[in-house]
């Protein structure tokens, strides 16, 4: 029997692709008007071989645990423009707080989220389990207004562990003094969230709005969901 359900935060509650995407060409269309001879594409291909990399030498997702956001950005984007043949520290700077800025003003959660949310509210606790530094979550949290929803938010910065270590669910559970099958978990990304929250022993509803195939190695969820009302049909 379920008796609370949690939440990831990124691409599941907000639409935090979109808004990476329309902050980076900002971001990147600054940086070739300040940098002559630079071309958007080669930004582009530095930044995603440097942001790859970062994760390879610093832990994957573990990196947001020993790093605030600014720092993991200031270096992401110093690197980035290093390997494009640019040394410009209040460059970098300019382009943090451009990309911060555009973040907050983009960042919006998918139509679905809000309705179940207050439906679930008043039936079950409800926890939130998300990736990333302190500083950035709790801010994104804080501007989607959705804190009043959880009984109980789990930040990977503050609490030492990453998705998909099962350390971070089981941290989660405690919380509401449950055991993890009576814990169902929605998430969106096949190996942060299902591979994740099932190694934990929580109840794992994936949510594929993209209509992806299961990939090889990650284990089947108990339920599969195209939108976040689905989810209602569950409970």
């Amino acid at each position: 029997m379920i008796k609370a359900v949690c939440f990831d935060l990124d691409d599941t509650l907000c639409n935090y692709e979109k808004s990476s995407r329309i902050s980076r060409r900002k971001m990147f269309n600054y940086a070739v008007s300040k940098c002559n001879g630079v071309a958007w594409s080669q930004l582009q291909r530095a930044y995603n071989e440097c942001i790859s990399a970062m994760m390879k030498e610093q832990g994957g997702e573990a990196v947001f645990i020993r790093k605030s956001g600014w720092e993991v950005r200031r270096e992401l984007i110093d690197r980035t423009l290093r390997a494009c043949g640019i040394n410009d520290p209040p460059l970098v700077k300019e382009l943090v707080e451009l990309y911060s800025e555009q973040r907050r003003r983009t960042l919006k959660l998918f139509p679905d989220a809000l309705q179940v949310l207050s439906s679930l509210h008043d039936r079950y606790p409800l926890g939130l389990i998300t990736n990333g530094p302190s500083d950035i979550q709790r801010e994104e949290i804080s501007h989607l207004k959705i804190q009043e929803y959880f009984d109980h938010i789990t930040v990977s910065g503050e609490v030492g562990y990453a998705k998909p270590d099962p350390r971070i669910f089981q941290l989660a559970v405690a919380k509401f003094h449950l055991f993890p099958p009576e814990v169902l978990y929605v998430g969106n990304s096949q190996e942060t969230d299902v591979a994740g929250a099932h190694g934990a022993g929580l109840k794992v509803a994936w949510l594929n709005r993209k209509d992806e195939t299961l990939r090889s190695g990650i284990p089947k969820p108990h339920h599969e969901i195209k939108s976040l009302l689905k989810r209602l049909d569950l409970l």
